[in-house]
């Protein structure tokens, strides 16, 4: 029994340090300038970077709220009611992705760092690797 206290104490602490530290606070990721990579470059042209980019983005639930030339404002929004906004500018090169906005994902500048919810970020990586995937089938 008291075995068993003891590991349910330790199994909580772990827990409740974890799940703490899961939601601290990170310093927001903008990605300038991600190289452009594809396996043929005859058949690149911004339309193309563009479906690459929108079709990556869908596949990972972001849509595509608004559009000017050369550049795309996506937003996702999970079942929890979290969101986020970033803007896509692209060229033949490369693309960069800007944070825009986002509700329940506590952004806060501190000390001149912009900061957010880690779960921001790891969207992001996502995000980024599903436009690499699309980019390397064009």
């Amino acid at each position: 029994m008291y075995l068993r206290r003891i590991s349910l104490f330790l199994f909580a602490t772990a827990w409740s340090i974890s799940a703490g530290a899961a939601s601290a606070p990170v310093p927001l990721q903008n990605n300038e300038r991600v190289a452009i990579s594809v396996l043929d470059k005859t058949k690149l042209s911004l339309e193309a970077v563009k479906k690459a980019i929108v079709m990556g983005a869908a596949s990972r639930r972001w849509r595509v709220v608004q559009e000017i030339p050369a550049s795309l404002r996506l937003s996702v929004i999970n079942s929890r009611r979290i969101s986020a906004t970033v803007d896509i500018s692209y060229d033949l090169d490369a693309y960069s992705i800007k944070y825009v906005s986002s509700e329940n994902l506590n952004y806060a500048v501190r000390d001149g760092v912009e900061t957010i919810h880690p779960t921001y970020n790891m969207w992001l990586r996502f995000l980024i690797q599903s436009i690499n995937a699309e980019l390397l089938r064009i």
